[in-house]
């Protein structure tokens, strides 16, 4: 199974059409035909994403992995530092251990996640790329 089959089924699975998928991306729908086509390569930042999105292993989508392992929060910290980045910004209010924090604690809790994730995000590249 070719790179943009997998992704057309993973996208299925999730029930997602085309569209919501390049929304998710931040691409456009056309863009993200050509992907699905097999007319234009996925980027590796684009690979990313869609292990993100679909929560399974870059390599699964790329192939060097047959079976599908799901990737969790309890087990992808690259997932769990995602998420509580979402969680900062999307809430007004951010407790730590059941106490409110003002704004300027939220950022540099988020500028501290940030980091922490885009540490997560290289030591990734660096282990993928040696697969």
């Amino acid at each position: 199974m070719e790179i943009h089959e997998r992704i057309i089924l993973l996208r299925k699975k999730q029930g997602w059409k085309q569209k919501d998928l390049a929304d998710k991306m931040m691409l456009t729908r056309p863009v993200m035909c050509r992907i699905e086509s097999g007319e234009r390569a996925i980027k590796e930042h684009e690979l990313a994403i869609l292990a993100n999105l679909f929560q399974v292993s870059t390599d699964y989508i790329l192939g060097r992995e047959k079976k599908m392992a799901t990737l969790t929060l309890e087990t992808d910290i690259g997932l769990a530092l995602q998420q509580l980045i979402q969680l900062i910004q999307a809430e007004q209010e951010i407790m730590v251990f059941g106490t409110k924090i003002p704004a300027d604690d939220q950022q540099l809790l988020m500028a501290s996640l940030s980091q922490a994730l885009a540490l997560a995000e290289a030591l990734h590249m660096k282990h993928s790329k040696n697969k």
